[in-house]
């Protein structure tokens, strides 16, 4: 590791053919990885898990662990960026503290959980989940304390090695006829290795100073974050709990198969969220609001030249990409159909009041719309559900977010902050309109 740490030291500055890795490029290609394994396995499993319901219970487990600890997590995480240029590397430590108490939290709360939702496909494999996640879970501190100290080209090879291990962790057991108490087992293991790697990151890059003062701060700027997250989060849990109860295990996996926004576009609007939000609230800070909101601006018309006619092609060859994906699975082919509805998600995604709000530092104001967009949505799907079945879902997961990006708008626009100011408005209606025009051509086409 030291002749990793050293070859890394001298790569500063290192490039690939002129691209130059750096605080936002990194975070984004972390992950690009990561959400890609998330795909991959999704994938693989669906083709070689034997049975429907071993797939519905798989997806149940992955579906439920993140909703029990990915809104704190990414919530505390997410803070870092705004907190190290003000209080140093000591945040690591106190943020590590919460990580672990919020973890042991989380993991208590989903034993519990799976001992009273009997619509569980396997409540005891739920269980053993929570002891992963447990552990797990703190890691996640790992890459952003490497991006954020500069450690680009590590972050990457760290990345590699655990997501090609966490691949090898899910398929092998399952190619070996090993029951997923074995694939849950394997990846409890790999947490373990992933948390004595992080106890040298936080002994490199960290001291082991407690402070009270700055782990309430913490809390106070992250907490409204977290619920926002969380009612964020807990969208993907009433969905998957009213498909399971109304239409059955089968349509749950279909629709899990489906319910994934492409990666790639999920990843660079959000970390470029993550990374100017913190840079807006510094420009901020020198009254120089402008600029950062212009940096933005200028950003996000550069990744709308690319992203929305990646997302058109996708639409096109979308049921030509799940028939070739779930070759082994015929029966979760029509996923695609709500796949082609969250691509319709990119159109909100490229708006960005959020950004603007956590960089202003008014986070109350993500809370209070992450309440209504949740109760929309769950609003919307009781009502689509019967008549539409997964695709009524889908549509009121689309409508719902659509609500939100209008709400957040409106307060960015109460703080006195025009939505010219930091979107190419013209370049982004336009890509929008040409996108809904072919998911309606595709939609009545392959009807």
């Amino acid at each position: 590791m030291a002749n990793v740490i050293i070859f890394e030291a001298r790569m500063q500055g290192f490039k690939i053919n002129s691209f130059k890795l750096t605080q936002l490029s990194s975070l984004q290609l972390f992950q690009l990885m990561r959400y890609g394994t998330m795909f991959l396995n999704s994938v693989l499993m669906g083709n070689f898990l034997h049975t429907v319901n071993d797939v519905s219970a798989y997806e149940t487990l992955f579906l439920y662990g993140s909703t029990f600890y990915t809104f704190w997590l990414s919530g505390i995480n997410n803070t870092l960026f705004p907190l190290r240029a003000t209080h140093g590397k000591k945040i690591y430590y106190n943020a590590f503290i919460l990580l672990c108490v919020f973890s042991l939290i989380s993991g208590l709360a989903m034993m519990g959980y799976a001992t009273t939702d009997h619509t569980l496909p396997n409540q005891c494999l739920l269980q053993r989940y929570a002891y992963y996640t447990i552990l797990n879970a703190v890691t996640y501190i790992t890459e952003y304390i490497l991006i954020l100290e500069h450690q680009y080209l590590h972050v990457l090879i760290y990345a590699a090695i655990i997501f090609f291990l966490q691949i090898i962790c899910n398929i092998v057991p399952t190619l070996l006829n090993f029951d997923l108490f074995f694939v849950v087992d394997s990846l409890l293991v790999l947490s373990l290795a992933k948390l004595i790697y992080m106890g040298f990151i936080l002994k490199r890059f960290s001291s082991a100073i407690f402070d009270k003062i700055l782990m309430l701060k913490v809390l106070k700027k992250s907490g409204p974050v977290i619920l926002s997250l969380f009612f964020s989060g807990t969208i993907d849990f009433s969905n998957g709990f009213m498909i399971r109860h109304y239409l059955g295990a089968l349509d749950f996996a279909r629709y899990r198969a489906g319910a994934r926004e492409f990666p790639l576009f999920l990843i660079m609007t959000n970390t470029l969220s993550n990374v100017l939000s913190g840079q807006i609230a510094a420009y901020n800070l020198k009254d120089q609001l402008d600029e950062g909101l212009t940096k933005l601006k200028e950003k996000t018309a550069y990744l709308i030249q690319y992203l929305f006619p990646i997302s058109v092609i996708l639409l096109i060859l979308s049921k030509s990409i799940f028939t070739m994906l779930y070759f082994n699975k015929p029966e979760f082919v029509d996923g695609y159909k709500v796949f082609n509805v969250l691509l319709l998600l990119l159109v909100s995604r490229f708006l960005f009041p959020q950004t603007v709000l956590l960089g202003l530092h008014k986070n109350k104001y993500l809370a209070y719309t992450s309440i209504l967009e949740l109760a929309f949505i769950i609003i919307f799907a009781f009502i689509l559900i019967r008549p539409f079945g997964i695709l009524g879902v889908a549509f009121a997961t689309l409508i719902g977010c659509y609500i939100e990006k209008t709400i957040l708008l409106y307060f960015c626009k109460s703080e006195g902050i025009s939505l010219r100011l930091y979107l190419p408005i013209k370049q982004w209606g336009f890509y929008s309109v040409i996108l809904w025009l072919v998911y309606l051509t595709v939609f009545f086409v392959q009807r």
